[in-house]
């Protein structure tokens, strides 16, 4: 009979103001402090994207999982800057009122890319990097742009539905057999919060990626892409591998956009291995 988790959404639950922004986000465990950030997708949180990684996290490490600004319940300012930049800028604001020196950083696709540009800005800040189908990379060498992901994210950041919100979840795995109908639902309401929808519409856009700051980042680094990705392309680790000084490549087989759900036990077997050694 399996043992249910302590760790729940709601349990771990708690607020805290950085800088101007206040964020939402969930603690578990303790010792050396690991921040999990998601990705951009509509809808998207920090709990919906880590559930499947919160108790192997947090029987190590002190695991903060962060609503970036715009997403969850953290605060939906315009941001009048490059987004990375301004997730970046808050997680160091998040540390501070945490009272955190150093962390290590694990990010999800533009969670990646925020992440990228921590290491980059504040690098006495960082401890170590684990980057999971990462923005930032620049473009894929092979794969038309814009990618199938893309062109559906761009889809539920419009007009979401629960078709475009379920084939978005879709693209985003290579098994997509897990998707339940509470799941498309909870992912469409977040994606049609009417003040996530009016702050991003004023907020500021950059075309491009930050690729060419990749070799500034002083942390060990581990970078984990699913070869199936249908959203950032595989081959767009190996810009990360070419471009970091002290980077590591790893790519599954059978996984798509979302390595920390698809391929949890490798995933969290492999990063806390990683972290802590």
């Amino acid at each position: 009979m399996s043992v249910a988790s302590p760790y729940t959404e709601e349990s771990t639950s708690k607020f805290v103001q950085a800088g101007e922004v206040k964020i939402h986000y969930h603690e578990a465990g303790s010792g050396p402090v690991v921040v999990l950030i998601h990705g951009g997708g509509p809808g998207a949180t920090g709990w919906l994207t880590y559930w499947k990684n919160v108790e192997a996290f947090a029987a190590h490490f002190r695991t903060l999982i962060i609503d970036l600004p715009q997403f969850g319940q953290s605060d939906a300012p315009i941001i009048p800057i490059e987004r990375s930049l301004f997730n970046a800028r808050v997680l160091k604001d998040f540390l501070e009122a945490l009272g955190i020196d150093k962390a290590s950083l694990v990010g999800n696709s533009m969670g990646g890319g925020s992440a990228i540009d921590f290491a980059t800005n504040f690098p006495d800040r960082l401890d170590k990097l684990v980057l999971m189908g990462t923005s930032g990379a620049g473009d894929s060498l092979f794969t038309p742009v814009p990618t199938e992901g893309d062109i559906l994210l761009r889809k539920n950041f419009q007009n979401p539905t629960f078709e475009t919100m379920k084939a978005l979840i879709e693209v985003m795995t290579y098994d997509s057999s897990f998707i339940t109908d509470e799941l498309v639902q909870r992912r469409l309401e977040g994606a049609q919060n009417p003040d996530i929808r009016a702050a991003r519409r004023a907020s500021f856009r950059k075309e491009g990626e930050p690729m060419g700051e990749l070799h500034k980042i002083q942390a060990k680094t581990l970078v984990i892409w699913g070869r199936e990705d249908r959203t950032n392309p595989f081959d767009q680790g190996l810009s990360c591998l070419a471009r970091i000084p002290n980077c590591d490549l790893v790519i599954w087989g059978k996984c798509g956009h979302w390595a920390q759900f698809e391929r949890a036990d490798d995933f969290n077997r492999l990063v806390t291995d990683f972290l802590r050694h």
